[in-house]
């Protein structure tokens, strides 16, 4: 194989893996090369219709792991009902993880409690930058608790909806503590921000309708979006400045926009005001014109 630059390690690697480990204690229902790469019609990992190309190597491990008779835990139900299985298998999202991105492919292994924040920061850096400058690395570190699957989970990972900043907080913090009040409150002003710039986007969609010109007011409401995104990242560090620094950001442009466009339409009715009155006193002129001009002919 090296003439031909191909690795050489990868049974070296396959035998400190989950499944290299069972097989040397005679478990002979763990995968080996040929379950994985297939026996003859072995085709490179970078065609489509490889067992391991990129979106199949969930369906590949599925073999195994969604067989109750083989695990104990069925994973590629919970991974392809995920948000990262749906990017992977429904959006053909190049970026989305599969198992091997976690696990390893010839290694595989499940990643060890200490490591499972590093694991998820390989694609969530900025979350993972957050959250190393908070109180809960530092907390769950001495506890023997895994980072991110804390509040996560682990394989049926789903979008965390912005109302987690005051509720996931009760998974270990009493309702009456510092920590669920401080939860609340990146809550509230993570909600106001967003109302702010929602108020901002129908005035925009009433701009719209005049019409008047509005690109401008949408490129700063999606910067503001930008910011509100921006503080759910941020919300992982727990600091409640640094959220309510981004969240002040997008709530000053979505009210701008607001005042402005009020603005504006308060002016266009003024404006139609004075038209409609201009044209109700020229009407009117014409009229008492012609009058006095019939009057002077029939006299």
């Amino acid at each position: 194989m090296r003439p031909y630059n191909l690795p050489v390690d990868q049974y070296a690697l396959y035998q400190t893996s989950g499944h290299g480990r069972r097989l040397a204690r005679g478990d002979e229902r763990v995968a080996v090369c040929s379950d994985c790469h297939g026996a003859h019609a072995i085709l490179a990992a970078s065609d489509p219709a490889s067992k391991v190309f990129r979106t199949n190597v969930p369906q590949t491990c599925g073999r195994c792991h969604a067989d109750s008779t083989r695990v104990t835990k069925n994973v590629f139900g919970p991974y392809v009902a995920s948000v990262h299985g749906h990017e992977l298998l429904d959006n053909a999202n190049p970026r989305a993880p599969n198992c091997v991105s976690c696990h390893g492919a010839h290694g595989a292994a499940p990643p060890e409690v200490g490591n499972v924040g590093k694991v998820c920061g390989q694609c969530h850096t900025a979350e993972r930058r957050y959250f190393s400058s908070g109180p809960h690395r530092d907390a769950l570190a001495r506890s023997g608790t895994s980072e991110c699957t804390s509040c996560h989970g682990d394989h049926a990972i789903q979008v965390a909806p912005p109302v987690w900043l005051s509720t996931v907080c009760a998974k270990c913090h009493a309702d009456d503590s510092g920590e669920r009040a401080l939860g609340e409150r990146l809550w509230t002003s993570y909600r106001s921000a967003r109302e702010d710039l929602d108020k901002a986007e129908t005035l925009i969609q009433k701009a719209e309708q005049v019409p008047l010109a509005t690109d401008d007011y949408r490129a700063r409401l999606e910067q503001a979006r930008t910011y509100l995104n921006e503080a759910l990242t941020a919300a992982h560090s727990i600091n409640e400045e640094t959220v309510s620094g981004f969240t002040a950001r997008a709530r000053s442009v979505g009210t701008e926009i607001q005042s402005e466009i009020y603005a504006k339409l308060g002016n266009l009715r003024v404006r139609r005001l004075v038209l409609i009155v201009f044209w109700f006193y020229l009407i009117l002129t014409v009229l008492v014109l012609r009058r006095f001009r019939d009057a002077s002919r029939t006299s």
